[in-house]
C-alpha cells in the first residue's frame, strides 16, 4: 500500500494538506494572541476600558441655515448632503476627569467650544486621526458647541456625518479596544495576507537557489501581498490610537499605496509571455514611476497642494495602466490556454485583482474616499489564489525532487543500455572496415574518419557521466560524428541535410543521435535506392521544435517496434525527454513515404526584458 502511495504521489498531498491544516490552526492561535495584545495591552490598564456614545442632547443646524432642530442622540441627526453642521447642547451625564470626549476626523474642520471657550480646533492640521478634548472632565451644565465642516476641494461623501456619529466618551484604552473589536475582521485579513506574503518569499528563496525563472514572479507576488496587507492595516479608525505620529502614518500610507501599484504592475509584466505585451507593460511601469516622483516633489515644494486633484490624477493613471495590463494579460492568458490546455492561475489572479483595484480607485475619484472593503475582498481572493498556486508548486516541486531521485537511479541503467545498444560489434566492424579501405584510397579522409570514430565513442562514454541535460550543441556534434561514419559506409545512397536555426537550449544526452540512427538504418537503410534524412531545429514562441524527417520505407504502426537491433527503442528516448526536461516526442509515419519524429521542448522563460 505504501508503495502505491509513493508511486501516485498522494503521500506528498496528504503531507502538505496536513501541514496546511496545522499552519491554519497555529496561525489562528497567533492571531488571537496578537489581537488580545493589541486590544488590552497597547494602552495602560489604569485608564480603564469604558467607552460609550456621547450622551449629548440639544439642537443642530445644517449649512448655517439658522434653523435649529432638536435632537436627543447624535446618531439620529440626518446630515444628508450638507457641507457643515453645528451642534449646541450639553451632556446628560458628567464626564469625569481622566475620561475624554473623542473626535474622529478624516479631512474635516472641527471646532469645539465649552462655555464659549475654544477647546479644540484642527483648522491648522486636518490629517486623519483620533483626537480628544475634556480630559479634565465636563459637567452637565457646560454648554457644548461643535461645528464640523468639509475641507474645501477635499470633501467626500460622509465627511460631516462620519465624525459627528463617531463622537464618543471614555478612555483611550476603551476606545482602542472598541475600534480593534470593530475592525477585527479587517485585521485578521491583514495578518493572513502577511502570512501568504511570507510563504511566497520562502518559495521564492527556494526557487532562487534552484535558479528557476518563477522566482521573479514569486518575489513580486509576495511584495504585492505584503504591501496589500499594509494598505488594509493602515486604517485611521484605529491605527492612530496606537501610533501617535499620524503625519508619518500619512506619508507611509501614500508611499505604501504607490509601491503596491508598482509591484502589481511588475507582477503582471513578469507573467506576460509575448514580447510586445511585455514592452507595453514596461512603459506603463515607467509612466507610473515618473508620476509618483512628480507627485512627491509637488508635495514637498507646494505648501497648498490640492490633494484631491493629485490623488485623482494618480487614480486615472493607475486605472488606465492596470486596465491596459489586465487586457493584455487576459489575451496572453487565452493564448496560454490554447497552447497548454489550461489557464495560468497567476494570470487569472492578476486579472481579478485588477478589476477590484479599478473599482476601488473609481470610487475614490467620484466619492473622494476609499471603499476599503472592496480592496480587501480583491486582495483576499488574490492571496487565496496565490497561496493555492504556492501549495501546488510546492507539491509539484516535492514530486519532481522525488522523481529526480528515481530518475538518477534509473539514469545509470539507461545510459549503460544506451551505450551498449549503440556500440554493437557489427557497427565497430563495419566502421573500422570502411576506415581501413579509406587508408589505402584516401589517407586524409581516413584520418578524419578516425577522428569522427574516436569522438563518437567518446560521446557514448561521456553519456555515462551525464546526469543532467547537456547543451544541444554538444548532442548535435555527437550526432554529426555518427552521420559522418554512416556517410563513409553508404556513400551516395545517403543524403543528410541540416537546418539548425536555434541551439540555445539543453537536451538529455543521446536523445537526437538515436533518432537519426533509426532514420538512417531502418528508414533510408531499408530502401533499395537510399534516401534523404533532414534534421531541423526551430524556436516557436516558448518552445523548441526538433524535427527528424526521412523519406525511407516508413511503417504501419503508430511507432516503430524496438526489435532488439542496434537502434534504441524510441520509448526510452521519450521517457528521458519527459523526465529530464518536460519534452514530448511525436512520431508520424506512412509506408513508402517516410517517417517524421518531432521533439518539442518547452523553454522556462521567454520574456525578453
Amino acid at each position: 500500500m505504501s508503495f502505491i502511495k509513493e508511486r501516485n504521489g498522494s503521500i506528498f498531498k496528504d503531507f502538505y494538506m496536513r501541514s496546511l491544516v496545522y499552519i491554519i490552526i497555529a496561525w489562528s492561535f497567533v492571531i488571537s494572541i496578537i489581537l488580545y495584545v493589541i486590544s488590552f495591552m497597547s494602552v495602560p490598564m489604569s485608564e480603564g476600558r469604558e467607552i460609550m456614545p456621547a450622551p449629548l442632547v440639544g439642537v443642530y443646524e445644517l449649512d448655517a441655515s439658522g434653523e435649529m432642530v432638536p435632537f436627543d442622540d447624535l446618531k439620529s441627526i440626518d446630515i444628508g448632503d450638507a457641507s457643515s453642521v453645528r451642534v449646541i447642547g450639553h451632556f446628560t451625564e458628567n464626564i469625569p476627569a481622566g475620561h475624554r470626549v473623542f473626535l474622529y476626523m478624516y479631512r474635516e474642520f472641527i471646532k469645539v467650544s465649552v462655555n464659549g471657550e475654544v477647546v479644540f480646533d484642527n483648522s491648522d492640521d486636518y490629517r486623519p486621526r483620533w483626537d480628544f478634548f475634556g480630559s479634565g472632565g465636563v459637567k452637565t451644565s457646560d454648554l457644548i458647541d461643535i461645528t464640523i465642516s468639509k475641507v474645501p476641494n477635499e470633501g467626500y461623501d460622509g465627511a460631516v456625518s462620519e465624525p459627528l456619529h463617531k463622537i464618543c466618551v471614555g478612555t483611550r484604552f476603551g476606545l482602542a479596544s472598541d475600534r480593534v473589536r470593530a475592525n477585527v475582521a479587517s485585521i485578521t485579513v491583514c495578518l493572513i495576507l502577511f502570512t501568504f506574503a511570507i510563504g511566497e518569499l520562502m518559495v521564492a528563496s527556494v526557487l532562487i537557489t534552484t535558479r528557476r525563472s518563477e522566482a521573479r514572479g514569486s518575489i513580486s507576488c509576495s511584495l504585492v501581498l505584503l504591501f496589500g496587507s499594509f494598505c488594509c492595516f493602515i486604517d485611521y479608525d484605529y491605527i492612530t490610537l496606537f501610533i501617535g505620529n499620524y503625519k508619518a502614518i500619512g506619508v507611509v500610507d501614500i508611499v505604501n499605496q504607490a509601491l503596491l501599484i508598482l509591484f502589481f504592475l511588475e507582477n503582471m509584466f513578469i507573467h506576460m509571455k509575448k514580447k510586445t505585451y511585455a514592452r507595453i507593460s514596461q512603459l506603463i511601469m515607467a509612466i507610473w514611476c515618473v508620476t509618483i516622483v512628480i507627485y512627491g516633489l509637488a508635495s514637498v515644494y507646494i505648501s497648498d497642494i490640492n490633494t484631491i486633484f493629485w490623488n485623482g490624477v494618480l487614480c486615472v493613471i493607475a486605472i488606465v495602466g492596470i486596465a491596459i495590463d489586465g487586457v493584455l494579460e487576459y489575451k496572453d492568458c487565452q493564448f496560454y490556454y490554447e497552447r497548454v490546455g489550461k489557464y495560468n492561475g497567476e494570470m487569472l489572479s492578476n486579472i481579478i485583482l485588477s478589476c477590484f483595484i479599478i473599482v476601488e480607485m473609481g470610487h475614490y475619484m467620484f466619492a473622494h474616499s476609499f471603499l476599503i472593503s472592496v480592496f480587501e475582498l480583491g486582495i483576499s481572493i488574490y492571496g487565496i489564489m496565490q497561496f493555492a498556486m504556492l501549495l501546488y508548486r510546492t507539491v509539484e516541486f516535492a514530486q519532481k525532487a522525488r522523481q529526480s531521485d528515481i530518475l538518477g537511479k534509473q539514469l545509470i541503467e539507461n545510459q549503460m543500455s544506451i551505450m551498449l545498444s549503440q556500440i554493437q560489434p557489427h557497427f565497430l566492424y563495419n566502421s573500422l572496415t570502411a576506415i581501413q579501405m579509406l587508408c589505402v584510397r584516401d589517407p586524409k579522409e581516413a584520418q578524419k574518419a578516425l577522428e569522427d570514430f574516436a569522438s563518437y565513442l567518446r560521446g557514448n562514454m561521456d553519456s555515462l557521466k551525464s546526469n543532467k541535460p547537456i547543451p544541444f550543441d554538444k548532442e548535435l556534434e555527437h550526432t554529426k560524428h555518427y552521420v559522418e561514419l554512416e556517410l563513409i559506409r553508404q556513400g551516395e545512397y545517403l543524403d543528410v541535410e541540416y537546418d539548425i536555426q536555434y541551439t540555445d537550449f539543453e537536451i538529455p544526452a543521446l536523445s537526437l543521435q538515436p533518432i537519426v540512427e533509426n532514420a538512417i538504418k531502418h528508414g533510408v537503410g531499408d530502401k533499395e535506392e537510399g534516401g534523404k534524412v533532414r534534421i531541423s531545429v526551430q524556436r516557436k514562441y516558448d518552445d523548441v521544435s526538433i524535427v527528424v524527417d526521412d523519406d525511407g520505407v516508413g511503417f504501419e504502426s503508430a511507432e516503430p517496434v524496438d526489435d532488439g537491433r542496434s537502434h534504441i527503442g524510441l520509448e526510452n528516448v521519450r521517457r528521458r525527454l519527459s523526465d529530464m526536461c518536460g519534452a514530448t516526442l511525436d512520431i508520424k509515419s506512412k509506408p513508402g513515404v517516410g517517417t517524421q519524429v518531432t521533439i518539442t521542448i518547452p523553454l522556462e522563460d521567454t520574456t525578453l526584458l
